[in-house]
């Protein structure tokens, strides 16, 4: 049995065995504390090993420059994806959902998506409309700053959700994410927004922000400008340093400490805003929150916050897959190609496996660890960066261990927060 005392003053314990918790106010007999809330104490658990996203980098060409980048060194040989590559990937997505009786979603990505929106749209074109509409979910990723007509119009046919990359107010965001002539790019944005949410009616916007030094001071201000836009999501991701974050951005990789009261207050203000009836959804927490209830209630958890390798696959330009871009291109991280193999030998394979058993029973020091199931053991993308080894602990590992200490207080202080957590998605 693992204890943990909460800022509240109430005792958090967690069996290692079965993951299973509990907030009590009792500090001793605590095993019968758990036992009589818990009375199947060792029913274990199982991992979510479904297949969720297929994210498609449509091509390395970018008209932007932004300072973190992780896709920079590519664009020195830029890489276009072929129809066929975007058929095959959309066929195998289609016959993995049709076959599980669940629902996939295809993320269009980049590089800037956009470029590659007429063979987007032709691949499109090739598949049965009933399958799309049956099957998958169609997202594209873009960086906001090339909504045209032709792309209101790609959206509105094929009822597209849209992802727009934006890390705060103008102030902050044109720092971050510039031309490659160095101008700023809220502007261009902001109208884009405008002009999509007045073309396509009840158009489901989110939001991907890159957690930085630039942004993380400023909480109140990122999450007050983004959630009056609308968005239905709102993905806060930390930055990696990779790509243009080594050669330009070194300075604004914030560190664990760094993060951690920053990140508390996005929760805070988050809760705020759910109670105040905005109704969105942050990813990060939604999903740990998921994880937390999940194990007591024998549902399945997720592997990790975003899926990687797991219920999540990227497809790259050429149709070889790889688990995440913190590891693509890295050979022996190549799970197979979309022309040649299907989404379940692909999810068989000796790579799909290995971050399939990347548990926290199998990570270092995260056995004993009494929020293992909210974070699953962090990032793997991250341990590999940092180590060059899958099952090393997150190197932000401090960062998650603080984030999930403090859900669980704020649900012990006031576990009726639990009914404001939007019930729907949960994943970046």
């Amino acid at each position: 049995m693992i204890k943990v005392p909460l800022p509240s003053g109430k005792l958090y314990v967690m069996s290692q065995k079965t993951k299973k918790w509990a907030i009590s106010l009792e500090t001793a007999n605590l095993d019968d504390v758990y036992k009589s809330l818990f009375p199947e104490i060792n029913l274990l658990n199982e991992i979510d090993k479904s297949l969720h996203t297929i994210v498609i980098n449509t091509t390395d060409i970018c008209n932007l420059d932004c300072i973190y980048c992780i896709r920079a060194d590519q664009r020195v040989s830029p890489q276009n994806i072929s129809v066929d590559v975007l058929v095959a990937t959309l066929r195998n997505g289609i016959s993995y959902a049709s076959k599980n009786k669940r629902r996939v979603t295809i993320q269009f990505h980049g590089g800037e998506a956009t470029f590659r929106l007429n063979e987007i749209i032709t691949a499109l074109n090739y598949i049965d409309r009933k399958d799309l509409d049956n099957w998958l979910t169609l997202r594209i990723q873009t960086n906001g700053t090339r909504i045209n007509d032709d792309f209101l119009s790609f959206i509105k046919e094929f009822n597209v959700e849209v992802g727009i990359s934006l890390d705060g107010p103008p102030e902050i965001n044109d720092e971050l994410r510039t031309t490659i002539n160095g101008e700023g790019t809220s502007n261009t944005i902001e109208n884009g927004i405008i002009k999509l949410k007045e073309s396509v009616k009840d158009v489901r916007l989110s939001c991907l922000v890159v957690l930085s030094k630039r942004n993380i001071e400023h909480p109140e201000a990122v999450l007050n400008y983004l959630s009056n836009y609308g968005f239905k999501d709102i993905a806060l991701i930390p930055m990696l340093s990779i790509g243009n974050a080594i050669s330009k951005g070194q300075n604004i990789v914030p560190n664990t400490e760094e993060m951690v009261e920053p990140i508390k207050k996005f929760f805070d203000l988050w809760i705020e805003k759910l109670k105040a009836g905005q109704r969105f959804r942050i990813p990060i927490f939604q999903a740990m929150i998921w994880n937390l209830m999940a194990v007591n209630a024998d549902k399945k958890t997720w592997p990790t916050n975003c899926g990687t390798g797991v219920n999540m696959i990227m497809v790259e330009e050429n149709g070889d897959v790889y688990p995440c871009s913190a590891v693509e291109h890295v050979p022996h991280f190549k799970m197979g190609n979309i022309l040649t193999e299907n989404v379940e030998d692909i999810l068989n394979s000796s790579t799909a496996l290995n971050f399939q058993a990347r548990i926290t029973n199998n990570v270092e020091d995260c056995q004993t660890c009494p929020v293992q199931s909210m974070c699953g053991g962090g990032c793997p993308g991250n341990s590999f960066i940092r180590y060059h080894d899958l099952y090393k602990k997150d190197p932000n590992c401090t960062f998650w261990m603080n984030l999930s200490i403090h859900i669980i207080n704020k649900i012990s202080n006031d576990p009726a927060i639990l009914q404001l957590i939007p019930s729907e998605g949960g994943r970046t």
